[in-house]
């Protein structure tokens, strides 16, 4: 702190005259400073500081990933392979059976992962829980959506979403009215419409 304290205020090396012949303004140990002391001192705690913030920022990512899958567990692989591109795991809360006339649901997606086209006669809601994903409807432009986005879909209309390259996405499902149709299956995305150029 001495050391800081010089660097801010140099004091000079002698001191001046007194009438009592003494001087207390700076020790005799501060008349050379030591910079380089300071430099690598306080280079050494700017470096434990970043190295804590990102440690901090990755338990955080990884203990919201926790939280999510303890809530809502990612169930089981899907087997409708020819309606998605990759790894889909679905976990159903409520299911037609139910007689809720709804589906709710949880759909986690593989990095670069999306639906084929698909429409639902009774529309959807998507809730974003984890990640980072795509949403597109029919002749509208690629949207990005995160946690935290609650994205309505119109009944009938043709869209398609799915995860970004960069992670692991997840969103609840919400379905009404069942008793029209779950899910018609059109055709497959192509690379051109998931990466946002058509």
């Amino acid at each position: 702190m001495k050391h800081i304290l010089f660097l801010l205020f140099p004091f000079p090396s002698k001191c001046p005259s007194s009438r009592m012949g003494k001087c207390n303004i700076i020790e005799s140990r501060f008349e050379v400073f030591p910079g380089k002391k300071v430099i690598l001192s306080l280079l050494l705690m700017f470096t434990c500081f970043s190295l804590l913030r990102f440690n901090a920022k990755a338990q955080q990512a990884a203990d919201t990933a926790a939280i999510v899958n303890s809530i809502f567990p990612k169930g089981e692989k899907s087997a409708s392979g020819n309606n998605f591109n990759g790894g889909v795991w679905l976990n159903r809360f409520v299911s037609p059976a139910d007689s809720l006339d709804c589906i709710v649901a949880l759909v986690t997606f593989e990095p670069g992962v999306r639906t084929n086209w698909h429409t639902h006669p009774g529309g959807q809601i998507l809730m974003v829980v984890k990640g980072t994903g795509y949403y597109q409807e029919k002749g509208n432009q690629r949207q990005i959506i995160r946690k935290g986005d609650v994205v309505q879909c119109p009944r009938g209309v043709t869209h398609w979403h799915g995860a970004s390259p960069d992670g692991e996405f997840a969103h609840l499902v919400v379905a009404p009215d069942i008793e029209k149709g779950e899910v018609t299956w059109l055709q497959k995305v192509t690379d051109e419409e998931y990466k946002g150029l058509k």
